[in-house]
């Protein structure tokens, strides 16, 4: 079971599906680092139970929904809830894993008639990594603020990227 669905990618998080492929595309990118994140974000056990009652459970709900307190070890924690997180994590590895086209000749870049393609692409999916990592150490901060609640907790913090 997913969390994400291709339809979620709108706005900021907007990803062109012009081709008749582009939804099943995206689904194999959410399936694979959804799953990814999420492991390594609580560990396979947390994971596991996470997925089992993040709808449902009080303990599991607080992590999935954007929020901001005070921590005793990090002052002001934000995070703007695992949807965004993951949203974030899966358009950046799609923004720079899916640069072209396979053909029979080898992967193509299509040309644009009516546009330049931005030179900045890189910037843009570093950055939109980083918001999904801020949000991801605010999770990780929160489950080590409340251990008593998260005993099965394994997960690892991760660094600010710039290559992915």
């Amino acid at each position: 079971m997913s969390i994400l669905t291709p339809s979620m990618f709108v706005g900021k998080f907007a990803i062109s599906k012009a081709y008749g492929d582009g939804n099943s595309k995206l689904q194999e990118y959410i399936d694979h680092y959804e799953t990814k994140y999420l492991n390594e974000l609580f560990g396979a056990e947390l994971c596991t139970l996470f997925l089992a009652g993040y709808s449902s459970v009080e303990i599991y709900e607080v992590l999935f929904d954007a929020f901001a307190y005070d921590s005793p070890c990090k002052g002001v924690v934000i995070s703007e809830g695992i949807e965004t997180m993951l949203k974030g994590f899966i358009l950046a590895h799609y923004s720079r894993e899916d640069l072209g086209t396979s053909t029979a000749q080898g992967k193509i870049m299509l040309s644009t008639e009516g546009g330049e393609k931005i030179s900045d692409n890189y910037d843009f999916v570093f950055t939109v990594y980083n918001q999904a990592i801020t949000t991801y150490n605010a999770i990780i901060q929160r489950i080590k603020d409340n251990s008593t609640d998260y005993p099965e907790f394994k997960g690892k913090a991760k660094e600010l990227s710039y290559f992915i």
